[in-house]
């Protein structure tokens, strides 16, 4: 999965999302569950190539009655926080959280700092292109409210190869506190 996360990492959340696309057109049924054959069509159409190793592994950790299971493996390749960061998410992060555990958008998107955005620093992507990163890369272009949990699959699939320095340094400089 590393290599798919990678390829993804590149693209941002634009990319997820175009993925999350294609497995839905694909997805006829709309069971969540893809065959084989149709899901590597999907990614093909992502310009993702897998070997047969890892449809293999792919296969075995998301097949259900013979189908993928194509929202898990999207959360899979968004991929997760270990316990310290999301708790340092959480603290940086709780003005904009409900009661219910939903986010605010609109109240985090008027004050995030997207200069301070890792794709921003980085010089791969444009404060503009962050805002639209940002907004589709927590709620994948769901309906519905996002949540807590949108959030951190998005600071995992941004922050996974920073540093807990660098990590530190995005959240508190993206997100000022609010009183």
């Amino acid at each position: 999965f590393d290599r798919v996360r990678r390829e993804f990492s590149t693209r941002g959340a634009i990319g997820l999302v175009g993925l999350l696309q294609a497995f839905t057109t694909a997805d006829h049924q709309r069971q969540g569950r893809l065959p084989l054959a149709t899901f590597e069509e999907s990614l093909r159409a992502c310009g993702i190539s897998l070997t047969s190793m890892e449809n293999d592994a792919i296969f075995g950790h998301f097949a259900n009655t013979g189908n993928i299971d194509y929202m898990a493996f999207v959360r899979e390749v968004r991929g997760s926080l270990h316990r310290l960061r999301k708790q340092r998410l959480m603290q940086v992060y709780k003005s904009v959280v409900t009661p219910v555990s939903t986010i605010n958008m609109d109240l985090l998107l008027r004050n995030f700092n997207f200069q301070y955005h890792p794709r921003c620093l980085d010089g791969s992507l444009s404060e503009r292109q962050c805002m639209a990163d940002v907004e589709e890369g927590i709620s994948i272009n769901r309906a519905g409210a996002s949540t807590v949990e949108d959030l951190m699959d998005y600071w995992a699939f941004i922050g996974y190869k920073l540093s807990e320095e660098q990590f530190e340094y995005c959240l508190l400089n993206t997100f000022p506190q609010i009183s």
